[in-house]
């Protein structure tokens, strides 16, 4: 068995790089280096995705640490403090229960992050086979790719909405309205990467040869689709922010009380002039969390672009 599979990866090998040398076809694309140095090569150069990095991996700490450096209970309420100016007790001031808002920014930070890797994770692993099979048989493309179709041809938000009313408020049923959504996406992103890499002479050799499909798959075209899947994820998981906040906005989304920037953003609007701490913390870190994650979405889509041009010439 070893020397099968050794001798089916160098005849593969031997196809890319002869059609490669040939002009015949582009190579499938896989990273070159570790983590570390892709991650240099992300951050050279541009101040703005370093920048982006730092206000991603602060609100990542201020998640994780941030409920045990930050005093006060975010469900805890005190009427007679309802409404409080910043203070030495208060750091962001009260809300209109007397909750304190920065151990609810804090917790909320959590929700919002949690919510949206656990729904980024889900799509692209249910996304990605969806697509694959559909690339790899015709007959299941005919069903599935239509399904995705009709979901992505309506609005997230409204089918996120009817979603929530359908299944009720809670945070695993927001996982399954946003999954719902963003499924579609990373289905047709693996729908035409593996339709593409198909008619490459690399896939074909490797089919020709005996190789099974789920190898095929796993082998050779998922280390090519990573770049087009990590460059999808970076825009889901800050889609999936802005979505999550704007369901707990409109009330369908995290139930109250549990902390949530959309929930105290809608609220805080209401005290916009009496008590403007209670809208403008949490309107300013979804705001930067979710530029941050956008604009070094577009410098990896830039970087990974730029790298297969270099291969493929």
């Amino acid at each position: 068995m070893a020397a099968r599979r050794t001798t089916l990866g160098d005849a593969v090998t031997g196809v890319v790089a002869g059609t490669a040398k040939a002009g015949g076809g582009a190579r499938p694309h896989r990273p070159v280096g570790g983590v570390r140095a892709f991650l240099r090569t992300v951050l050279a150069g541009s101040p703005l995705a370093i920048v982006c990095s730092s206000v991603v991996v602060f609100w990542v700490v201020v998640a994780v640490l941030g409920p045990f450096l930050v005093p006060g209970d975010p469900l805890a309420t005190n009427v007679s403090e309802r409404l409080s100016s910043p203070s030495a007790d208060h750091w962001l001031g009260t809300d209109e229960f007397g909750r304190d808002v920065a151990a609810r920014l804090v917790h909320g930070a959590g929700v919002s992050l949690l919510l949206a890797s656990v729904t980024v994770v889900v799509c692209m692993v249910v996304g990605t086979a969806i697509g694959s099979a559909a690339g790899f048989y015709r007959g299941l493309s005919q069903v599935l790719m239509r399904v995705v179709d009709a979901l992505m041809a309506i609005p997230g938000l409204v089918l996120a909405i009817v979603l929530m009313a359908v299944l009720g408020q809670g945070l695993l049923t927001i996982i399954i309205a946003l999954s719902v959504v963003y499924i579609p996406l990373f289905a047709r992103v693996s729908f035409g990467e593996v339709r593409a890499l198909k008619e490459l002479e690399f896939g074909q050799a490797a089919l020709a040869l005996g190789a099974s499909k789920w190898r095929v798959l796993t082998r050779h075209f998922l280390p090519s689709m990573s770049s087009s899947l990590n460059v999808q994820a970076s825009y889901v998981l800050s889609t999936a922010i802005i979505t999550e906040a704007s369901l707990s906005f409109l009330g369908a989304g995290v139930p109250p009380p549990t902390p949530s920037w959309g929930a105290d953003i809608s609220a805080g609007k209401s005290y916009l002039f009496t008590a403007p701490w209670m809208l403008w913390p949490a309107a300013i870190a979804l705001t930067s969390l979710v530029l941050a994650v956008s604009l070094l979405g577009d410098r990896l889509r830039d970087v990974l672009e730029f790298r297969t041009d270099r291969v493929e010439v």
